[in-house]
């Protein structure tokens, strides 16, 4: 038998696609939910902005039917975020920065 082909390591930029992304996350998103098995349809965005701008989980929750963590540190920021997410319960948005500390880490 022949040997199967090794695919480049950077295969996954083959699918690079923009829809809310900055630099073709979006479609390398989806194209690694479906090479995985069955999942939950939930994400978390840390950094989240405004939900919109430069998000990789907006086009999941949007057009995939994803429910949401979104996590923002910055006040103006979430507040921006809160209002694009008000309408959608599926979203979860949280107004903190996470870090390494014990005050603000996800080990609590």
């Amino acid at each position: 038998m022949g040997q199967k082909p090794e695919k480049s390591p950077t295969w996954l930029s083959d699918y690079s696609s923009n829809i809310y992304s900055e630099r073709g996350e979006d479609g390398v998103i989806k194209k690694i939910l479906e090479i995985l098995p069955a999942n939950d349809k939930w994400c978390v965005e840390f950094g989240a902005w405004d939900g919109q701008q430069a998000s990789n989980t907006c086009s999941l929750i949007l057009d995939e039917g994803y429910s949401a963590v979104l996590i923002e540190g910055d006040k103006t920021r979430f507040a921006k975020l809160q209002k694009n997410f008000a309408p959608n319960k599926n979203a979860i948005t949280i107004n903190q920065f996470v870090g390494f500390n014990n005050e603000d880490n996800l080990d609590c």
